[in-house]
């Protein structure tokens, strides 16, 4: 990594902006600058094809994985329901694909280990930027962000690629 950043804002208590399109080389928004060295970040990443069993597929991987980062239970129970809902929240939301295109519609996500904090983050291929809504008292849902900006530190979204989008928010880990 070369310490620079692409111009990036990142939100704060649910606030999120767009940051500009990452370059190679580049960091995502929620990266601080002049972090400690790479050995004390840890990263996981994985693909899933999009169905309603995708969610239940990443929390099963989150929750892997925070046991072997050794994550305390309860910032690990965090972080496994705030994947569920972005996951949940990129498959409802998941575009339509056109006439012809044989690819296998999929959602990315990614686990990011560093000091005191665990990053969690969802790209797909919708660059439509998420938007918090006050769902009806009796709706049995539509309050996926509302609880990741009440359980996160930080949240937002950049736009890492042309066509993709990676919603991400930061739990504080002790």
């Amino acid at each position: 990594m070369n310490g620079m950043r692409a111009s990036s804002v990142s939100g704060t208590g649910g606030s999120p902006q767009a940051a500009g399109g990452l370059g190679i080389g580049s960091l995502p928004p929620w990266f601080p600058l002049g972090s400690p060295g790479s050995r004390e970040v840890t990263s996981h990443r994985g693909d899933f094809g999009m169905s309603r069993a995708t969610p239940f597929m990443a929390r099963g991987v989150a929750r892997l994985v925070l046991a072997e980062w050794e994550i305390a239970p309860e910032a690990a129970d965090v972080a496994i329901l705030l994947v569920s809902e972005l996951v949940t929240n990129a498959v409802l939301f998941a575009t339509e694909r056109r006439a012809g295109d044989w690819r296998v519609p999929h959602v990315s996500l990614a686990l990011w280990r560093l000091p005191g904090q665990v990053v969690l983050e969802v790209s797909d291929e919708n660059e439509k930027p998420p938007e918090i809504r006050v769902p009806e008292p009796d709706a049995e849902g539509g309050r996926g962000l509302l609880l990741v900006q009440a359980l996160s530190r930080e949240w937002s979204y950049y736009f890492p690629r042309p066509g993709w989008k990676t919603v991400y928010c930061v739990i504080e880990t002790g």
